[in-house]
């Protein structure tokens, strides 16, 4: 289920429509609670409002998007994964100090690999919610 502004397990960060919406349809389909965000305003909203357990950034989002989402994410206790498909994970974390504790995915298999990356980083889907409704 795509939510925006509610409680979500992820949010997928990408400022490609088409790569953004794909990505976000199969954690859906897989059964976790994804918002979308295609700009700064749009990722922060989420981040605030539905306190996702991961946020999935395209590392090479405009206007260090990327940076300014990865860090408050973190803030909020949220897991990272980070695609990026032009360098290295080290080459990354060394130029961008807030993903050093990322999990990273080339942009040519992240559609493959979300649905695993995201159970290994949080849990399977469903886990999230359950453990939400047991702790209020």
């Amino acid at each position: 289920m795509t939510q925006s502004l509610q409680s979500v397990d992820i949010l997928v960060a990408h400022e490609s429509v088409a790569l953004r919406r794909l990505l976000a349809s199969t954690l859906s389909d897989a059964g976790y609670v994804v918002a979308e965000a295609g700009h700064l305003e749009a990722g922060f909203d989420a981040l605030y409002a539905g306190k996702p357990q991961l946020a999935i950034i395209n590392a090479r989002m405009p206007n260090r998007t990327a940076l300014k989402l990865a860090l408050a994410a973190k803030a909020q206790g949220a897991k990272l994964l980070v695609i990026d498909d032009k360098v290295s994970p080290h080459e990354t974390s060394l130029s961008i100090g807030a993903f050093t504790d990322a999990q990273f995915v080339n942009r040519r298999n992240a559609r493959g690999r979300m649905v695993e990356a995201a159970a290994a980083l949080i849990g399977p889907a469903g886990s999230q919610s359950q453990a939400s409704a047991a702790a209020a």
